[in-house]
């Protein structure tokens, strides 16, 4: 019993010997804290110190410096333990790392480790002129150079490797290749992402560095302009560029460019097959272009959208394809100097063209003859139906195979030029309004040696200047419309009758020149019923044949001078009722000749003139030149001469006739009554200096009219 009395005493002395123990212990102040407060890496005789955010601890170093030998020192909370220990344990400081912090009371807090690697860089412009330069270079560990960088020189040292400048990543400026640079690629650049500008040469000085290859596999973007002048580039291979501000390439010898992630260009996007443009004339722009070079079959882009200047590809012999099929905005396109054998080309999500939009071949004349050959490959301009806009002028020309022009959604157009589409027969573009250049009222629509083109498909009012060279027919408008102003040449033999279906109205001047010999055909106007300028029918050679029928049965009015100068044959102005009564009528011609030329001024072959609608001539009056008769039954006033010049006829019919400013009768051998024209003397219309007669049976003066003697005496 003593015994388990002792034990019990015991066990109770220990517990409380325990307890006093605990009590009297010292908890440290932070214990609660569990923080990393400082850590910095020794390598050799740098020091490296980590910035500390939050839970993120991060020590930069140059790409150049390994950490696998680094000396850590590490400050964190006094009472807390880590894990792992940089004291006790050996840490992979290449790589990202977890640091656990537990403090004094059991609390854990973790932290990130992370390496960044600085690029080093040197600032200002590089000139590596020599190869020892360029190891020197090297030595230097820089990625970063913020200015140009130039290799080589014009006239020194080869620079045959860049292979020692594959620490570079980025150039703020430009890298310059001078003609020294001997190596045939860009080995040595892999790892540039960005750059300014890469410039080999310039148009004025073409390079002759040893260039075939430009390939940066890593190049996402060129902030300036990619300009290569060099007639030894082959290929172009930037597989992971995205955006440029420009690029401009020739080269007799171009044969491939791939740039399969391009999605915009900044300025201007020019390839050429020359070097330079220079036409026998001196030009750099002509007709007859510097031979066609390179070895480029497909011009092809498949991911660019934009090009904010001009997009151009000229001068490429084996050239067959252009295909773009994600561009929607360009500057300009101008492709004006494509080969004879282009076969396509794709533009399907083309929207707008703030400029021109040139699409040309080239053409063959013969020597012998000047017989033309046109580009008989191309028959389509592929899908255009989504373009919206051209701003300035939109240029085809020299397609012999084209068939159909189409641009069913362009709405907005500075002209239009087409020449030597010798299989047109269609110009569609039924929404457009055209917009006048600078300095111009009109815009230009403009046809020539278009032989086949039958239907114009354009708004009911085609508000621009249309100009066709008319060889051998002349082109119907789909609807009844109305043109702003219409100047027509007809050229060369084989003319067929002239006939303009639905060309309604033409607002301001209508002249259609006869650049012919013979004609004999017909001229009909079947729908016109207004001109709101002057309407001219002339010829321009010296001798011509020039004796059409010219009928325009619905025509009511012209608002300037009706000036028809052919030995016409036959005519039909039935329903013309005014002529030159717009308050500033346009004349065709206005010269102070002798005979006077009249508001009305027409020349007849055989037969007689007849206006049995017409009730005024306003401005010079009413001239006719020929012919044996003259009925105008309906005709008030003609303000200014009544002018007949060889007329055969003896009188004229003009009932109604109650002003009539004035009376030049010319080599008339019929006329011998002027008793119709002497109420005009007595009531004051014609005074004594707008009253001539000559050449005619009888010749009255003035004073014999005044006086009554209006035919000769007996």
């Amino acid at each position: 019993m003593k015994k388990l009395r002792f034990l019990i005493l015991l066990l109770s002395a220990i517990v409380l010997l325990g307890s006093c123990s605990k009590e009297d212990a010292v908890i440290p102040a932070d214990a609660d804290d569990n923080f990393i407060t400082a850590l910095s890496l020794s390598v050799d005789d740098d020091m490296y110190i980590a910035t500390i955010e939050g839970q993120d601890i991060t020590v930069s170093v140059p790409y150049t410096v390994t950490l696998t030998s680094a000396v850590a020192t590490i400050e964190y909370t006094p009472s807390a333990t880590i894990d792992p220990d940089p004291v006790k344990e050996t840490i992979d400081w290449n790589r990202e790392q977890v640091f656990r912090v537990t403090s004094y009371n059991g609390a854990t807090n973790e932290y990130t480790y992370r390496i960044t690697r600085d690029e080093i860089e040197e600032k200002g412009d590089v000139v590596l002129r020599t190869m020892t330069e360029i190891e020197a270079f090297q030595k230097k560990g820089t990625s970063v150079i913020d200015g140009n960088l130039t290799i080589g020189t014009d006239d020194g040292e080869d620079i045959t490797s860049i292979e020692k400048l594959s620490n570079l990543k980025s150039v703020s400026g430009n890298i310059i290749l001078k003609n020294s640079f001997k190596a045939t690629d860009l080995t040595g650049l892999e790892q540039v992402t960005k750059i300014g500008g890469l410039s080999v040469g310039t148009e004025e000085i073409p390079s002759t560095a040893v260039l075939n290859h430009v390939s940066m596999p890593k190049l996402t973007e060129v902030t300036g302009n990619i300009s290569i002048w060099n007639n030894n580039l082959k290929w172009m291979e930037l597989k992971t560029l995205t955006k440029a501000g420009g690029i401009s390439l020739a080269s007799e010898l171009i044969e491939n460019i791939e740039l399969p992630e391009l999605t915009e260009i900044g300025n201007d996007f020019i390839v050429e097959g020359c070097l330079k443009r220079e036409f026998e004339d001196g030009s750099t722009s002509g007709y007859d272009p510097p031979a066609l070079k390179g070895n480029l079959e497909a011009f092809s882009i498949p991911n660019l959208q934009k090009v904010g200047g001009t997009l151009g590809v000229n001068f490429i012999a084996p050239l067959k394809t252009i295909a773009l099929p994600k561009l929607k905005e360009v500057g300009n396109i101008d492709c004006e100097y494509l080969p004879m054998a282009f076969e396509t080309i794709g533009l399907e999500a083309l929207r707008n063209v703030d400029g021109n939009m040139k699409i040309c071949s080239v053409k063959a004349v013969a020597v012998i003859g000047g017989y033309i050959t046109y580009n008989d490959v191309l028959t389509s301009l592929g899908d255009l139906s989504g373009l919206e806009k051209v701003g300035g002028v939109l240029t085809l020309t020299n397609f012999g195979a084209l068939t159909d022009i189409s641009m069913p959604s362009l709405k907005q157009c500075g002209g239009i030029w087409l020449e030597g589409l010798s299989s047109a027969t269609t110009l569609a573009v039924p929404a457009v309004e055209f917009t006048a250049p600078a300095g111009e009222s009109l815009a230009t629509v403009r046809i020539e040696t278009c032989p086949a083109l039958e239907k114009l498909s354009t708004p009911d009012i085609l508000n621009a200047k249309l100009q066709i060279v008319l060889k051998p027919n002349v082109p119907a408008f789909e609807n009844k419309t109305t043109i702003s102003e219409v100047e027509l040449t007809a050229s060369g033999a084989g003319l067929n009758n002239f006939t303009f279906t639905n060309w309604e109205k033409v607002e301001g001047n209508f002249s259609l020149v006869m650049n012919v010999t013979t004609y004999r055909n017909a001229i009909s106007f079947p729908d016109l019923k207004e001109v709101g300028g002057y309407l001219n029918i002339s010829w321009k050679k010296t001798a011509p044949n020039f004796r059409p029928t010219v009928s325009m049965p619905n025509l009511e009015s012209v608002g300037g001078q009706l000036y028809v100068m052919a030995l016409v044959t036959s005519y039909d102005f039935s329903s013309l009722k005014t002529v030159c009564c717009a308050n500033d009528p346009a004349y065709a011609n206005n010269s102070e000749s002798t005979p006077p030329v009249g508001s009305i001024n027409i020349r007849i072959r055989t037969g007689g003139a007849s206006f049995p609608a017409l009730t005024r001539v306003g401005g010079k009056g009413l001239a006719v030149q020929g012919g044996n008769s003259l009925s105008c039954p309906a005709l008030t006033d003609i303000d200014g001469t009544l002018v007949l010049n060889t007329y055969k006829g003896n009188n004229i019919e003009m009932p109604k006739l109650g002003r009539l400013g004035g009376c030049y009768f010319y080599n008339s051998s019929s006329l011998s009554d002027f008793t119709f024209f002497g109420k005009f003397i007595e009531n004051g219309n014609i005074s004594e200096e707008n009253w001539t007669v000559t050449g005619c049976a009888y010749n009255p003066t003035w004073r014999d009219m005044k006086e009554g003697r209006y035919t000769p005496a007996e």
